[in-house]
């Protein structure tokens, strides 16, 4: 890395100027070279709360690859396998054409049963797992070459081929196989309402008042009150948490996880194919979204900015979240925005304080 410990002096400019515009309340991030970590906490919750580095964040679908992790270490105990069919475990999965889906297709989001995605917030594991395994293959789908993102339903069902192939419930597993190994237990699939409260999230989560709202998808609705363990979207936790698990991926621990894993995780599953629900080309690894462009030199939607490498991997919650390593620069990154401005500006916002943090570090491009 040829950078420098970050000032952060464009990073908070451009964050700060956002809490004037009324886009956000608050911020946190956290960035890793090594063994060498930096911090940013601005603002407040949307409680009104200091943000901090220990301000516990609901990380929506940024927790993707985490679950992503899990699985690998299952491949790795050969456990499973990741062209097993998920019937193999999950055998009421198969109804609606879906018998040849498998954990790859959920993986990179090819298995094209996107209706499993809508999920009532009072519904329990099994009842939101009966509605993804019920879901139907689309109209026209071909499980591993047709593209569309999956946001939910998909993720819970890895969750179950997870919990039946081990004997042990989805959060333990999390635990056990990968935030204890790496030293990042603070994060958590499931949280109740007091535990969110004491940790200082407070209970409006990401969404603030004025201006900004939930956006389309109802995540914000999600962020507020989680009903059930979501291997999708229900990770929280802080940006330290999230950059550690990260940074672990640019230089795993020896004997956590095989570097072949890793490769595979990150390796271009799909690419050059439309996404239907993005509308955008856009490169996925197992769990992961890749650091390619989007046709017509558009940015890939939640990208990582101009200035990361190609070798750049990661996942971003919905206009709030961005987590990503890049090994090009040995460098993890987190950050949390606490307020949902809308797609079209939070694309913007994103893109920009990706930048912003690449030309803190003495990392972007002509620098």
């Amino acid at each position: 890395m040829n950078g420098r410990a970050p000032g952060w002096e464009q990073t908070r400019e451009l964050v700060l100027r956002g809490i004037d515009a009324g886009w956000h309340r608050g911020f946190q991030a956290t960035v890793r070279h090594g063994d060498e970590a930096w911090d940013l906490s601005l603002g407040t919750t949307s409680g009104g709360d200091a943000m901090t580095p220990s301000t516990c964040c609901p990380w929506l679908s940024a927790g993707k690859p985490l679950t992503a992790l899990v699985v690998a270490r299952a491949v790795q105990a050969d456990v499973l396998d990741w062209d097993d069919p998920v019937v193999r475990w999950v055998p009421e999965f198969g109804g609606g054409g879906k018998h040849e889906v498998t954990i790859r297709h959920v993986l990179n989001h090819t298995g094209g049963f996107r209706s499993g995605d809508n999920l009532e917030p009072g519904w329990d594991w099994w009842m939101a797992l009966a509605h993804g395994c019920a879901a139907p293959l689309e109209s026209g789908w071909v499980p591993g070459t047709t593209a569309g993102y999956h946001a939910r339903g998909s993720w819970l069902v890895l969750g179950e081929v997870l919990r039946r192939a081990w004997g042990k419930d989805f959060e333990s597993l999390v635990v056990r196989e990968v935030t204890r190994p790496l030293g990042c237990e603070g994060l958590r699939f499931s949280w109740t309402r007091e535990a969110a409260l004491a940790c200082g999230m407070g209970w409006s989560g990401l969404v603030a008042s004025g201006p900004m709202g939930a956006g389309p998808g109802g995540h914000g609705e999600a962020a507020k009150e989680p009903a059930r363990v979501d291997p999708g979207s229900g990770l929280r936790g802080t940006a330290r948490e999230m950059a550690r698990w990260y940074a672990a991926l640019v230089t795993p621990p020896p004997g956590w996880l095989d570097g072949s894993l890793v490769a595979e995780l990150v390796r271009p599953q799909r690419a050059g194919v439309v996404d239907r629900t993005f509308g955008a080309v856009m490169s996925m690894g197992l769990g992961f979204i890749l650091n390619t462009g989007a046709s017509g030199g558009l940015p890939t939607p939640y990208g990582y900015g101009p200035h990361a490498s190609a070798r750049a991997f990661g996942h971003s919650g919905s206009q709030s979240t961005c987590a990503f390593a890049d090994p090009a620069h040995g460098l993890a990154v987190a950050w949390c925005f606490c307020g949902m401005p809308g797609e079209p500006i939070h694309q913007r916002r994103q893109r920009e304080v990706n930048a912003a943090i690449y030309q803190d570090l003495g990392l972007a491009l002509g620098c």
